[in-house]
Formats: C-alpha cells, sequence, structure tokens
C-alpha cells in the first residue's frame, strides 16, 4: 500500500555504478574497530528474556520475541513479535548482527531477509536479522479495516457531494472499525512504540551495539531508536529517508509533487521511443484515465478498473525503473478495453502491508486534518499540485481524518547528539522519499554521512556502488567518503 511511506526488498542487482568521493572526512568522531561495548537497558525499559531460535525456512532461525503493549506499563499486557535469522556464514570471522526493515508502515521484515536480504556479501560475516513490526504481518497484526476494499474501490477524486459524501463515510467507517476492533495495542502503534520493540530485539540478541539498516518508512524507526538511544548504535544505514520535521500533509505535497513529475518523465520518454507501445502517452494516459471515471475497465479475474485502481497503478510503476515497460504495456492493454495488467500493478502495490497496520501507524504519527471538511481541503490543494494524482494520494489515508487515536508527536528534527556517523542514502529520481529529504536530514544529525544515488525509482536498491559503501561500513565500520555519488 505504500504510498505514503514505500516499503522496500533492499534487493540489490548489477549496475553500472560509479562512486566519486574524496579524501575528505567531515570533522565527527572516527568509527573504530568493530564492535561496540554491550550496553544496559536505560531506565524504564524492561529486560527481554534471550531469544529461543528454532530452525525455519531451511537455513534460517526463527524466534518471538515478547514486548509490553505500553511502555508506559512494562509489567502489563504483552505481544510477541515475529524474528529471523541467518547466522554469519563465516561464523569466525563474524562482527555482528545486522537488523533490517523494508519500509511500509507495515512491510515484513522477516520476508525480508527469507527472500534473500545479505546475500551481496552481508550475509559471510554478519547475522542478518528481520523483525515484523507490532500490528503487522506475523506480530500481532491489527485486523479491524474490514472496509478497505470497498473503500479502496471508490473513487477518490468524488465528482460531486454524494460521491464525497460517500467516500468520507466509508473511511469514517474504517476509523469506528478499528475503535470498536483494534484492541489496546491500536493505542500503541506509534513509530516511538517499535523503535523502543527495536532495543529490545538489539537486547535480546545478546546487547552488544545496534547495527541497522532501515528503507522508506524503516528510516523512521532507525530516526526514532537513534533520538532515544543514540550511544547504543554501532552502525545505521537510512536508504529513501523520511523527514522527521515534516507532519503528514507536507509529506504527502511532497510526494504528490514528485510522482506527478515523475509519471510525466516516463510519459515524455515513451514519445521518444519508436518502440513504445502507446503513442502521445500523455493523452493516452488522460483518456484512459476519463474512461474509468465513467465505466471501469473488465479484467481477467471478473474485477473492473477503477480511478483509484489506475492511479495506484501508475504510482507503483515509480518505484523501480524496471517496471516502467510493464506499466506502458498495461497502458497500452487498458487503452485497448482490458484493465488485468493495469490491476496486477494495483494489487503489487496494496499488497504491500495490511491496511490496518498502514494506517495505524500514519494516522499517530504526525499532525494532520482532522473532520471531513478539513481533509477535503487538503485533497483538494493536492488535487490542485497534481490533477492525475493529488485527491488519490490524500485519500488513500482518508481514515486519518477520523482516527479514534490521537497524534502521538509532533514533527521535529532529529540530532541524535552522541551516536557514530550515520549513512544517509538519497536518491535523485526518488518520488516515494524525494530527494531533498536526505539532503535534510544528513543536516540535522549531529554525526551523518550522505550518499548521493543519481538514479531512478525508490531507495538506491539497483546501485552497486551504494551497496559496496554500505557493505564497507556494515562490516569494517569504514564510513563513506565525504560528497559520495553513486551514478
Amino acid at each position: 500500500m505504500l504510498v505514503a511511506l514505500a516499503a522496500c526488498s533492499g534487493r540489490e542487482r548489477s549496475a553500472s555504478d560509479s562512486t566519486s568521493p574524496t579524501n575528505e572526512r567531515a570533522s565527527e568522531p572516527a568509527a573504530t574497530g568493530t564492535t561496540v561495548a554491550p550496553t544496559s537497558p536505560v531506565p524504564g525499559d524492561p529486560t527481554p528474556a534471550p531469544l529461543a531460535w528454532s530452525n525455519c525456512h531451511g537455513d534460517f532461525e526463527c524466534a518471538s520475541l515478547t514486548v509490553p503493549i505500553d511502555y508506559a506499563d512494562p509489567s502489563g499486557a504483552t505481544i510477541d513479535l515475529a524474528v529471523v535469522r541467518l547466522p554469519a556464514r563465516n561464523p569466525s570471522r563474524r562482527v555482528a548482527s545486522v537488523i533490517v526493515n523494508p519500509g511500509g508502515p507495515g512491510g515484513s521484515g522477516v520476508d525480508m531477509v527469507v527472500n534473500g536480504f545479505g546475500s551481496d556479501g552481508l550475509d559471510q560475516r554478519l547475522d542478518i536479522v528481520g523483525w515484523d513490526p507490532r500490528g503487522t504481518n506475523r506480530s500481532a497484526p491489527l485486523d479491524c479495516a474490514t472496509g478497505a476494499p470497498a473503500f479502496a474501490a471508490l473513487d477518490p477524486s468524488p465528482n460531486d457531494a454524494a460521491a464525497q459524501q460517500t467516500l468520507d463515510a466509508a473511511a469514517a467507517a474504517i476509523a469506528a472499525d478499528c475503535a470498536a476492533r483494534g484492541g489496546p495495542l491500536l493505542q500503541h502503534m506509534a513509530t516511538t512504540d517499535t523503535a523502543r520493540d527495536l532495543e529490545q530485539l538489539r537486547l535480546a540478541l545478546g546487547g552488544e551495539g545496534l547495527t541497522y539498516v532501515g528503507y522508506s518508512y524503516g528510516t523512521a524507526i532507525g530516526l526514532a531508536y537513534a533520538e532515544r538511544y543514540p550511544t547504543h548504535i554501532r552502525a545505521m544505514v537510512l536508504d529513501g529517508v523520511v523527514q522527521p520535521d515534516q507532519d503528514l500533509s507536507q509529506m504527502l505535497l511532497g510526494q504528490t509533487h514528485a510522482f506527478d513529475e515523475e509519471v510525466q518523465r516516463t510519459l515524455d520518454d515513451c514519445d521518444r521511443q519508436r518502440s513504445c507501445p502507446v503513442h502521445d502517452a500523455s493523452v493516452t494516459y488522460d483518456r484512459v484515465a476519463a474512461r474509468v471515471e465513467q465505466t471501469p475497465l473488465p479484467t481477467s479475474d471478473g474485477r473492473a478498473l477503477g480511478p483509484s485502481d489506475l492511479a495506484i497503478a501508475t504510482i507503483e510503476s515509480t518505484y523501480d525503473p524496471s517496471l516502467t515497460d510493464v506499466y506502458l504495456d498495461a497502458l497500452a492493454d487498458a487503452d485497448g478495453g482490458n484493465g488485468s495488467s493495469m490491476m496486477a500493478l494495483a494489487d503489487a502495490y496494496r499488497d504491500g502491508a495490511g491496511f490496518s497496520g498502514y494506517v495505524g501507524v500514519l494516522c499517530v504519527d504526525s499532525p494532520h486534518p482532522v473532520g471531513a471538511a478539513s481533509w477535503k481541503q487538503f485533497a483538494d490543494q493536492l488535487a490542485a499540485a497534481s490533477p492525475r494524482f493529488g485527491a488519490s494520494i490524500a485519500n488513500e489515508v482518508l481514515p486519518c481524518a477520523f482516527w479514534p487515536v490521537p497524534v502521538q508527536q509532533q514533527p521535529h528534527p532529529v540530532v541524535a547528539e552522541g551516536s557514530p556517523t550515520i549513512v544517509v542514502i538519497g536518491n535523485t529520481g526518488d518520488p516515494a522519499t524525494p530527494y531533498s529529504q536526505a539532503e535534510a536530514v544528513s543536516r540535522q544529525l549531529a554525526h551523518a554521512e550522505l550518499v548521493t544515488v543519481d538514479g531512478r525509482g525508490h531507495t538506491s536498491g539497483d546501485s552497486t556502488c551504494a551497496s559496496n559503501l554500505v557493505r564497507r561500513y556494515l562490516v569494517d565500520l569504514e564510513p563513506p567518503p565525504l560528497h559520495s555519488l553513486c551514478t
């Protein structure tokens, strides 16, 4: 589902990359050695039991981590979080455990590890560890947004008051359903809670300094951790960065501009290529959009491709350059009356996380418009910024306007004084987490090094150059050179 904060698999494929570093280093503490001494729980944090591992998924080990639902009441109700580990393949040279998160909110760290994160060489000297954050996947998942499929099928850009009322009512019903069935966990889904879970996982793994890699929304978890536990970090990589001093409205407005520009770039590139399957791609897209507004397109499985599906599928295609040709073929099919391929792209986007856990985090993490009238004004602002996608981006999380749990914190920069060098990676062509956010966060952190990837798609997933820099940093604690550029 991940318009707001996109999940990334952390996959790494060969690419023609280069790096242009200088020998200068920023005036900050240099990383030395390969380990950080174990640390004890901070006051107020419980001490978790060691993890009891059992074999699973072939070469992997699985365990459950028990954490409090409410850290203000550590002796109260608990939940179990699913954890997976691939032990270092060269155990005699093992240096640490690296904990990874793919984003979301709601992406599965367990799936990320089982699906091969670290197979580029990280798994030789690092234990690869992933977990499913609270309220998602295998970790006490919230299951309260029963009306989400019907809500997603509605036109996100209503043409009249009646359609707007229908959309508002469907979003309010989701919020009411979660209020009735979400239980106590619904009150404790904020990223700050997940960051404290991450500290419990670090302690349960033995207490060595945290080595962490977070993608997209996973960077929000990392920043929340760094703010609370800066001296507990051994190494941290934040790739596709969420800017913590932006509220939800600011973040979505920035994404709206970026997605609109990236899609227009794709359509313009199509027009310059004789092999493109559509002629005059912008006109084709707008023709299909107007058509599904009136009559949804049939698909092979009996569903119908509507306005929301088309917008979501188009946005999905910007996350990975390898999807560009797939999307243009789907656009040609849709122009011919077949919505199946386009629906497949929309399904891939929505399958990234459960909707309950997704909105359960987004709606409490930062301020946003409250009530139908305020949210409509916000949606109109995004629609003005991008007539094609603005309303879809805003109204995907319309349940936040009616959410039963108040916002847990205010936007603010994270400094993390006392941390080692934190590596921040930004892709200049990333519409989900625009490059300006990586620049801002690298300036705000007390000790950070920015790696710039000059490419397209979300995060640095295809950059061998960035992968090599990250591997040296995570294994040897060698931060990237100043002004590293991967092309």
